[in-house]
């Protein structure tokens, strides 16, 4: 890629990204007296749980500890993009929601920069190009899937998705490219990436697995042999991967409150109905590509590699609808498959013939229809009537949880209803009795004993061994969230108020050792 295309392709991703930070910005402005804009739009509670690692990082650490439970975990978790967006955090002044905005525009640039080499690698003409990357950047499903199975959704609302899906693109774009060069340092860059995306995540090892082995079969079954020189070549993705899929059995035998998370990461495969309108066009038109492949076969083994990075993991989930099929998150085969529905537009000059012009302008028509999903869903959230707990927070709070940072320990435990226990995970580094559905261990059989307690339906007796079973040293009550007021909370022995400021009151635990250090030093992290 030239510097001129890629000073293009950076210009592409600033308009992309400043055409959705207008919701945010809309957003931010409708905020009430006394409110302030948290930085994210969905998918709070996974991207609350990403900034207690992010901070993690910032504070110095590589491997990362669960803070989302009261049980204690050794640090055994590593995550890249974690740990990159940790050394960001303290240049932002500590605001987390500048960094989601940085975060935002890393996704953007990643899944647009992945989305050029693969469709430059098998597109010859440029407008093709033009129109693979639009339908990669604006183009949406058809059904209730969209936002997780599109790129424009992932950029949009969740660069937890948008960056590794980028160094996904940029993994078949490097086997793509080795298919037609036939040079090794190509399968080489692309077992480097696949390893570096294998660290930010384990939901796209699968279906690497699966594609380099279907591919590895079928086309041996297509040629009549088997190069071994060059199949040897094909398996360096996954041979690089194989210690990250060790490391990530290790993570499920060495620290078991991960087990549930990294199994959410696959959640069960929809209905095949559904899952096909989530690709929207380009699932349409991959069908209608296979449909013609006896009449314009993939005559190269690049463009045989690339049908099967886009047909695989959706014929997986299709037929084995189990709870490993990855495409409800990953999205591992849509960019794929658009790079494939937009190949179709090369049909006439390949055949020279006019015969299937009328395809032409079909695919077309398809393509631009391909936009006007995502459209909707933009102007959807943009128009959202927003809840405090979800998209706001109060200056109130915003100091409350300033005060605790400075005033808790790493190791401490705060308990804390849902969705406030959550969102401690973006700003405040000690633990909570549950803070996320997944990472907190058997967490909706612990909200039955913790409402009790928070609500004061506990005797002062269960409510003491309540506190001493989590280790909880401090205690958040909010007005209107259904809390006990200090005429319970006090009366349970070593519990006193500590913070009380507009309708939050905190009660501080004593216990026989309040001393020692805390091994990450806090202190107080603006946000705003």
């Amino acid at each position: 890629m030239s510097l001129g295309a890629f000073l293009i392709l950076i210009v592409v991703a600033v308009f992309a990204y400043a055409i959705t930070d207008v919701s945010y910005w809309r957003v931010a402005n409708r905020a009430h007296e006394g409110m302030m804009f948290i930085g994210q739009l969905a998918n709070h509670e996974n991207t609350n749980a990403a900034f207690s690692f992010i901070r993690q990082a910032a504070k110095g650490r590589l491997l990362f500890a669960n803070i989302m439970t009261d049980q204690e975990t050794a640090p055994v978790y590593i995550n890249l993009q974690f740990w990159v967006m940790g050394k960001l955090l303290p240049f932002l002044g500590w605001r987390t929601h500048l960094l989601f905005r940085v975060w935002r525009f890393l996704g953007v640039l990643a899944l647009a920069l992945g989305c050029a080499l693969l469709d430059r690698a098998v597109l010859p003409n440029v407008r093709h190009r033009l129109i693979s990357r639009t339908m990669c950047l604006f183009g949406g499903g058809l059904g209730a899937y969209a936002i997780s199975l599109h790129p424009f959704g992932q950029m949009y609302l969740n660069p937890l998705l948008a960056v590794p899906q980028g160094l996904w693109l940029a993994v078949i774009a490097c086997m793509v490219i080795g298919e037609q060069r036939g040079r090794a340092v190509w399968y080489v860059a692309a077992a480097c990436l696949a390893a570096v995306r294998g660290l930010c995540g384990p939901h796209d090892l699968f279906p690497m697995f699966l594609i380099v082995a279907a591919f590895t079969v079928t086309e041996g079954i297509y040629t009549g042999r088997f190069d071994w020189r060059l199949n040897a070549l094909r398996q360096l993705p996954l041979l690089a991967c194989i210690p990250v899929v060790l490391y990530y059995l290790h993570l499920h035998r060495a620290a078991p409150t991960f087990t549930e998370w990294m199994a959410s990461w696959y959640p069960p495969t929809p209905v095949p109905h559904w899952l096909i309108l989530g690709y929207g066009v380009a699932g349409v038109l991959l069908i209608l590509r296979v449909a013609l492949l006896r009449k314009f076969p993939a005559s190269t083994p690049a463009s045989r590699l690339l049908l099967i990075a886009a047909l695989a993991p959706m014929g997986f989930a299709l037929l084995f609808p189990l709870r490993a099929a990855p495409l409800p998150v990953g999205a591992p085969s849509v960019v794929p498959a658009i790079v494939v529905a937009v190949s179709l537009l090369e049909f006439p000059s390949e055949v020279g013939s006019k015969t299937i012009r009328p395809l032409q302008w079909v695919v077309g028509a398809c393509l631009i229809a391909s936009v006007i999903p995502s459209a909707l869903l933009y102007t959807k959230v943009a128009s959202i009537n927003t809840s405090p707990y979800s998209n706001f927070m109060s200056k109130a709070e915003y100091l409350t949880f300033a005060t605790l940072n400075q005033d808790t320990k790493s190791d401490d435990v705060i308990a804390a209803p849902l969705p406030m226990s959550n969102l401690f995970g973006q700003f405040v580094d000690a633990r909570t009795v549950v803070g996320h559905p997944v990472l907190t261990p058997d967490a909706n059989e612990l909200l039955t004993p913790l409402n009790a307690f928070l609500r004061g339906e506990m005797s002062v007796h269960d409510a003491s061994s309540f506190i001493a079973e989590h280790r909880i040293r401090v205690i958040y009550t909010q007005v209107g969230d259904g809390s006990a007021g200090p005429e319970y909370f006090e009366t349970i022995p070593g519990v006193h108020a500590s913070h009380d400021s507009e309708g939050i009151t905190v009660y501080s635990v004593e216990t026989e050792n309040d001393s020692g250090q805390d091994p990450l030093e806090t202190g107080a992290t603006p946000v705003h």
